[in-house]
């Protein structure tokens, strides 16, 4: 009698462990599945466009912790593939240190680099305003939180084979912020 309780307490214990097993597996499934809807980074340059998303993509958005005593503090924003470093692009903008209570802001935009052989050959380079230019921040909440916007313009686009190239570039983002 022992060893049939024995038994099915043993059973009862798999079928529990089991069941927190596959709860647990949907969970991560439908937070990754979550986060590949909701988190994008669109670049289009003359027309040409290519969206990095999570997986194997890391998407970040990372805010100096200082202004350096000029006023702006460095945001940046963008793609890393994780399984091949030497695949990314990265937004730089300049929030200003003072900015009023409720979006849209307006950051200044330094440079957009790609790096990303997997994307369009024409949208590979460092990427600067002609003009001054800003992205319009629709959202911009706390560490953990989304950071949203877009731009376009006409850019200066560099690299090895063409040294300068003016093209129209547009982008959209979504993604969580991070710690600097």
């Amino acid at each position: 009698m022992n060893t049939i309780i024995k038994r099915r307490v043993l059973s009862l214990t798999a079928l529990i462990i089991a069941t927190f097993l596959f709860t647990s597996c949907q969970k991560e499934i439908a937070t990754k599945e979550e986060a590949a809807e909701t988190q994008f980074f669109t670049f289009t340059s003359d027309g040409i466009s290519h969206t990095w998303r999570p997986s194997p993509y890391h998407l970040y958005a990372q805010e100096d912790t200082s202004d350096h005593g000029i006023g702006f503090y460095y945001n940046m924003v963008g793609a890393y593939d994780t399984v091949v470093w030497s695949r990314s692009i990265q937004l730089v903008i300049l929030r200003p240190s003072v900015i009023s209570a409720k979006p849209p802001f307006y950051f200044d935009i330094e440079s957009v680099i790609v790096q990303d052989q997997a994307g369009p050959a024409s949208l590979q380079g460092y990427f600067y305003p002609l003009l001054v230019s800003q992205a319009t921040v629709t959202e911009f909440g706390p560490i953990g939180g989304y950071i949203s916007g877009n731009f376009s313009g006409t850019y200066i686009r560099t690299h090895l084979q063409i040294p300068n190239d003016t093209v129209t570039v547009s982008c959209s983002w979504r993604i969580k912020r991070e710690a600097f």
